[in-house]
């Protein structure tokens, strides 16, 4: 049934175009049938009516990393004492413990909270979070997380039983790290998202540890892996994370890198020239105090950035614009608000391949949308874009 919703402003982030001011969004069937200025639109439906009042309205939210398998550890593992202590706390848990009661819950959290999209990584129990997925309101894209240090000798990905990416096209791979999925690995991984056309996930340059380990293979951090997930004669590449990445081919326009804490100037323009998007879980690393990531400096580089919650058992909550508060108390000066949202609809969209139904507000796509926190208007700054007069 046809439904139209009218809001003091409706940014739609179909890119250059301006904020509507007293804009109507028309659905029918679950399907954006119109969307536009009040006074051209109004005449022309006659179906039931919602008024939002002093709202603006935007796309559904995508929050483009999250492990929604491990939600079952919400406050379960140590907070504030780095990587490691992280780490040993999060595997004296079951990580295969997710129940379905949980996953329900996190799910109407994020749908209450204005997500309408997820990025989901799935090493654990895959099946269940396809099953999950699959039934479930929101537009997900899967990945089967690769994670293990032993060389992959075949150039085919093995899928569990019951999950075919030929049949389903929104699932996809990721390897975990550099430091725990072989370099083989990551490469047949990635081979396989650019031939099926698929994005390529994985977490990059996230925290100290993992810089000595792979710069010069020492520290405690190396200490814990080697002779468990890395061999006892590990030889460390001797470059930076995000240097290494792009030694070993796996950046380019579908590779989303998650967290990026640790990075120098060379590291943002590589990213950049290579169109890797960054996606930032700033709660998350204060949650585990492995350090802040250069937001400002990425964005100012010009590498496109998305935000992500991570899981339970590494924050509080599945909330985007918490995340997008906390990204902005760290900014320097007001961010726009369009560019704010760029970071959590056409950006992610873009990169996880769901901006066929999501990421914008116009005719075709989903009727999916939400309104900003007043909390987070205070935040942000001027629209970038041209506003057409009220």
């Amino acid at each position: 049934m046809a439904q139209a919703f009218r809001s003091r402003t409706i940014q739609t982030m179909v890119p250059g175009s301006p904020p509507i001011h007293d804009g109507l969004l028309v659905t029918d069937s679950s399907t954006i049938q119109a969307v536009g200025p009040y006074k051209d639109l109004k005449k022309s439906f006659s179906g039931p009516f919602h008024d939002l009042g002093e709202q603006v309205m935007v796309p559904g939210l995508i929050n483009a990393h999250t492990h929604l398998e491990l939600s079952h550890l919400h406050e379960k593992t140590t907070p504030g004492q780095g990587f490691e202590t992280w780490v040993r706390s999060l595997l004296h848990n079951d990580l295969k413990g997710v129940d379905s009661k949980t996953l329900h819950r996190v799910r109407a959290e994020l749908s209450e909270t204005g997500t309408a999209g997820i990025g989901d990584i799935s090493g654990h129990v895959p099946t269940t979070m396809f099953e999950h997925h699959r039934d479930g309101p929101l537009q997900a894209r899967l990945f089967l997380e690769h994670i293990g240090f032993s060389r992959h000798h075949h150039s085919q990905l093995k899928w569990p039983s019951g999950l075919n990416p030929d049949h389903h096209d929104w699932l996809s791979a990721a390897g975990h790290a550099l430091y725990s999925t072989h370099p083989s690995t990551l490469q047949v991984i990635k081979t396989w998202c650019t031939q099926n056309g698929r994005p390529f996930s994985m977490h990059l340059a996230e925290h100290a540890g993992e810089m000595e380990l792979l710069t010069t293979g020492r520290g405690p951090f190396a200490e814990m892996l080697k002779g468990s997930l890395l061999p006892a004669d590990f030889v460390p590449p001797g470059i930076s994370p995000v240097a290494y990445a792009d030694q070993l081919g796996l950046l380019d326009e579908k590779t989303l890198t998650v967290h990026c804490v640790f990075l120098n100037k060379n590291d943002m323009q590589t990213l950049q020239e290579r169109k890797a998007t960054v996606c930032l879980c700033p709660r998350s690393n204060a949650y585990i105090n492995v350090g802040q990531a250069p937001a400002e400096q990425l964005f100012t580089t010009g590498v496109p950035i998305c935000l992500g919650t991570d899981s339970l058992a590494s924050n509080t909550d599945v909330n985007l614009w918490f995340e997008a508060q906390a990204l902005l108390s760290s900014w320097s000066i007001p961010l726009a608000l369009n560019d704010l949202l760029s970071f959590l609809t056409l950006n992610p969209a873009r990169v996880l391949g769901l901006d066929h139904t999501l990421g914008t507000l116009e005719p075709g796509k989903r009727d999916s949308f939400t309104t900003v926190p007043a909390s987070v208007l205070e935040m942000t700054g001027p629209s970038t874009t041209a506003e057409t007069a009220p």
